[in-house]
């Protein structure tokens, strides 16, 4: 290492205190940065009651108040005589009155399809079929139903769903396919001066959808 002056040393002393490679930028904690620290707090520790067999443990029962030094009481759990819904214990499952050996499978809207669309037709008792109704690929045919720059407006949808909507670096399916729906069914309402009958139709969101089965 090569040696230096006091005015030299003292101006790489300043450079290497304001930190980051001696760049000049200031030295910050990750609390000025923005940055905050994702790792949870550590839990409390449990203050019970270890039961030794042939001891009895002194604790602060009798004193009504906290004691250094002494064990924490156990009280058996208060009943007011009445019962709040929000504090309500539920009975054990075994013991409810509509109990069945019998278990019933429930499917609902947060229930993913790991086998896909398999899955997807034997919960709902339908059938697949290959490719659109006719009727629906004549009306895409004709040029007189087309908008215009079509397949500009359909990339723009697509782009707006999974590049410009989330600021995610990969959005999640959930988050992308009800805004690309949305995009497209607007463009279709864009046609309405042309088929009013367009104006008649429904679209239902977030509506519950379960099924039952037995195995």
């Amino acid at each position: 290492m090569a040696l230096a002056s006091g005015p030299a040393r003292r101006a790489l002393a300043r450079l290497g205190r304001l930190g980051l490679g001696g760049c000049g930028a200031p030295r910050r904690g990750a609390y000025e940065w923005g940055v905050r620290s994702t790792r949870k707090p550590e839990p409390p520790p449990l203050d019970r009651v270890y039961e030794i067999p042939g001891l009895e443990p002194i604790t602060y029962a009798g004193k009504m108040h906290f004691m250094p030094g002494l064990a924490r009481p156990v009280f058996p759990p208060w009943d007011p005589g009445w019962t709040h819904p929000k504090f309500r214990r539920l009975p054990p499952l075994h013991e409810h009155p509509l109990y069945k050996d019998q278990a019933c499978y429930v499917f609902h809207q947060r229930c993913r399809l790991l086998e896909g669309v398999k899955q997807a037709l034997w919960l709902t008792k339908t059938q697949l079929i290959e490719g659109l109704p006719e009727k629906v690929l004549r009306l895409a045919d004709d040029p007189r139903n087309h908008i215009e720059n079509q397949d500009e407006r359909v990339l723009n949808a697509i782009s707006h769903a999974r590049l410009w909507h989330s600021t995610e670096d990969i959005p999640k399916r959930e988050t992308y396919c009800p805004v690309i729906v949305d995009s497209l069914i607007q463009l279709c309402k864009s046609q309405i001066l042309k088929h009013p009958s367009l104006a008649r139709r429904i679209c239902a969101q977030n509506n519950t959808l379960s099924a039952t089965w037995n195995r």
